[in-house]
């Protein structure tokens, strides 16, 4: 049974504790008295931008999310209950917040991370499930714009009842004038390890394609535990996605039908006008998928590479490192092992992992300045 912590309140919605945090919002569990049910509120954050400057464009970005995903009515798209502003005040004053379902079995993010790799059969569920949102979506001229593991939620624990598609907060019309005050032209919108070549390239106009690259990289984390493309340096991440095919996921995931590697080669063609034409075309991929019988395996399962290295191995060593390093009060081995580390766990959607490792580089990097401060 949840216990309520403080008696912080928000409107008629008392704040539980803390979910999560991303760019925009910061993500409560917080129990409705007027309805006697807990619910999800999104509330705005305003931390990185404390003069205000930017206030007025983050609230109508903030807002224009509840919109779209208030008007999208799917069962595969996480439920908007109402949006509000704290303290009841106006646009300049008031700071936004949304009220949504609260979706306790967590993230497919979360299950990766406690879990492990879904099952090929579970993962293609999911996929048919994601992609008959983005459907719904695309059919209403929207884009997500960052489809990946932590936007997709378990609607029921264990997996029962599917998956909803959630946080539209980068989420764009398909038609009609960008908006300027938030985008512009060469302006890198999306999360690096699950980018389309279209955003990292900085195309102004993208569409449901780019959605549909984007589930493609959350299908290979979700057979194989980690994203198509890792590596410490972001950019490096963004290249690859800009330029190379997706490796073969038997490399890491041996056991999955060919269906699979076909998936991946259609829906991950860095040219838009290659991949599917639309998510029923790929949910149609997904049924294929489904319709092979419950025994299957494969006959001949693919080597391993030995260009496929297992993120948890590349993880392992840093953390060895570190501990070397630390032993031996290398503090510029500590510094940039650490750094490393918070590239590897941010694309992982580790986020208390890539903040303590920051948090750590920080104070490290400062101890390391002070002497020359001195100086």
């Amino acid at each position: 049974m949840l216990q309520y912590s403080d008696d912080n309140m928000l409107g008629p919605y008392k704040i539980v504790r803390k979910l999560g945090e991303g760019g925009m919002g910061t993500v409560y569990l917080a129990f409705d008295e007027t309805l006697a049910r807990h619910v999800a509120i999104k509330v705005l954050r305003l931390d990185a931008d404390p003069d205000g400057s930017a206030a007025v464009a983050m609230a109508r970005r903030f807002e224009r999310e509840a919109q779209t995903a208030a008007k999208l009515k799917h069962p595969n798209i996480v439920t908007i209950y109402t949006v509000g502003r704290q303290g009841g005040g106006t646009q300049e004053n008031g700071r936004p917040y949304m009220v949504m379902e609260y979706l306790e079995a967590g993230s497919l993010a979360d299950q990766l991370h406690k879990n492990g790799p879904l099952p090929w059969r579970k993962a293609a569920e999911v996929m048919a499930d994601a992609l008959l949102a983005l459907a719904a979506a695309h059919e209403a001229g929207i884009v997500h714009r960052d489809v990946k593991p932590t936007n997709l939620m378990w609607s029921a624990a264990g997996g029962r009842g599917g998956v909803k598609l959630v946080d539209f907060g980068l989420a764009r019309a398909l038609y009609g004038p960008a908006d300027a005050e938030i985008t512009f032209p060469g302006m890198f919108v999306g999360s690096a390890s699950y980018a389309s070549p279209e955003q990292i390239n900085g195309t102004e106009r993208i569409d449901a394609r780019s959605d549909i690259y984007s589930l493609a990289a959350t299908g290979y984390a979700l057979l194989t535990g980690q994203p198509p493309f890792v590596d410490d340096d972001s950019a490096e991440v963004m290249r690859q996605h800009a330029t190379e095919p997706f490796p073969d996921v038997r490399e890491l995931a041996p056991e999955v039908p060919e269906e699979w590697v076909r998936v991946f080669e259609r829906a991950g063609r860095k040219n838009p006008a290659e991949r599917y034409a639309d998510a029923m075309e790929m949910h149609a991929a997904m049924t294929r998928l489904l319709r092979l019988p419950e025994s299957w395996q494969s006959e001949s399962p693919h080597p391993v590479a030995a260009k496929a290295t297992k993120v948890s191995e590349s993880l392992a060593m840093l953390e060895s490192q570190l501990a070397a390093a630390q032993s031996s009060r290398d503090e510029s081995m500590q510094l940039s092992t650490l750094r490393s580390l918070c590239g590897l766990y941010s694309q992982l959607e580790r986020p208390e992992q890539a903040k303590e490792a920051f948090r750590r580089a920080l104070v490290l990097h400062v101890k390391m300045c002070q002497p020359r401060l001195a100086e």
